[in-house]
């Protein structure tokens, strides 16, 4: 479960459940978050109904020279379980397939997306980097159809593994809007061109944490009311908290095709037994009635009970038309425990096409 703190930033509040935001940090405060994302014992909640722009940051970075007066300048901040792998191998996306199934499950509301160019791919030194163009076009919620234009962004993507000043592995995630005269505007369909700047970096905090720091401001144009473009961006931002969950359901489909493969008729015939497998229940007694029947782990292929696994809801098709099919998939409870413990660095190794070399150091710590 994430947990998310957002200092000069957004979160829910507990109680109404809508966005609210921390104002009015002293410069100690600001300093101490922009340093490492951290407030500490100093932090004070002001609710805002999405109202007030958020404050703590600073006024000569690139950021705030780029942005339009009035555009919010955000940051968010908090950790979530798991490891610095983890969050990479869910945030990269280096193909149009992979993106889409990301956003199915991540759920950040892309109507359509497609990668334009790829700079630069993931290699064996650093299966998570990428560099391209990518153009995106964002849903909106039902409840604003008709009343506002849709917007779609043309952006700079780059994703990757580095070190900080004081030697530690970083993840980072960088998304920044462009120009290019061969992708013009699509006014004349009645979508704006929309502006943004994120910059993430992901750090293992402590066993099995990761944290998490982002700041940027994302710029609708087009006259679009401040609490709803607020609102927008940051229901975008909170999408980050969920990459790592994404990274299980990546890890789970890449063990359901492998494991799949390598199974033999006698491990098959498991699925007709008649008892779970963990022997905490016998089905047969149940078989005419139709209740309490057992099924097939998609990935060992053992007949469980239900109180022994677990129910998935997983993306198993994207169209070429950005359409997507989920199914509610079953795994027993060793097999999720095993996909948790399981290497996301040697998965993604595995999906590494190139095997030029790079000058960035060799991260072999995963």
């Amino acid at each position: 479960m994430a947990r998310l703190e957002v200092p000069v930033t957004y979160n829910r509040d507990p109680k109404t459940q809508r966005p609210h935001f921390l104002c009015g940090a002293t410069p100690q405060e600001q300093g101490s978050f922009k340093r490492r994302g951290r407030t500490g014992s100093n932090t004070r909640w002001a609710d805002t109904d999405g109202e007030a722009s958020l404050s703590g940051t600073s006024g000569n970075s690139l950021q705030e020279k780029l942005r339009r007066p009035g555009v919010s300048l955000m940051a968010l901040h908090g950790t979530v379980d798991g490891s610095l792998a983890d969050c990479m191998f869910g945030t990269f996306a280096p193909s149009n397939q992979a993106w889409m199934w990301r956003s199915s499950h991540i759920n950040d509301r892309l109507d359509d997306a497609r990668i334009l160019a790829t700079i630069r791919g993931p290699t064996q030194n650093d299966p998570f980097q990428f560099l391209g163009i990518k153009w995106f076009a964002k849903e909106h919620p039902a409840v604003l159809m008709g009343f506002v234009q849709q917007r779609d962004f043309l952006i700079m993507e780059a994703t990757g593994l580095t070190r900080d000043l004081r030697g530690e592995i970083v993840g980072y995630y960088l998304m920044h809007s462009i120009s290019l005269t061969e992708v013009p505007e699509l006014s004349e369909k009645g979508i704006v061109r929309g502006n943004v700047s994120f910059c993430f970096i992901d750090r293992q905090s402590g066993p099995g944490k990761v944290e998490l720091y982002c700041r940027g401001f994302s710029d609708p144009r087009g006259g679009m009311l401040d609490r709803v473009s607020i609102a927008i961006a940051s229901e975008a931002l909170i999408c980050a908290a969920r990459v790592v969950d994404y990274a299980y359901i990546k890890k789970l489909t890449w063990l359901m095709k492998h494991k799949r493969a390598s199974q033999s008729e006698e491990e098959v015939a498991i699925c007709r037994r008649t008892r779970c497998a963990n022997g905490c229940k016998n089905f047969t007694k149940f078989f005419m009635t139709g209740v309490g029947s057992g099924a097939p782990c998609r990935i060992c292929r053992r007949v469980v009970c239900g109180k022994c696994s677990v129910v998935k809801r997983m993306t198993v098709d994207v169209s070429s038309t950005g359409s997507v099919k989920q199914c509610a998939l079953r795994f027993c409870v060793g097999c999720l425990l095993e996909t948790k413990k399981a290497s996301v660095w040697k998965l993604a190794l595995s999906g590494v096409e190139t095997t030029s070399k790079c000058n960035s150091s060799t991260y072999s710590g995963y």
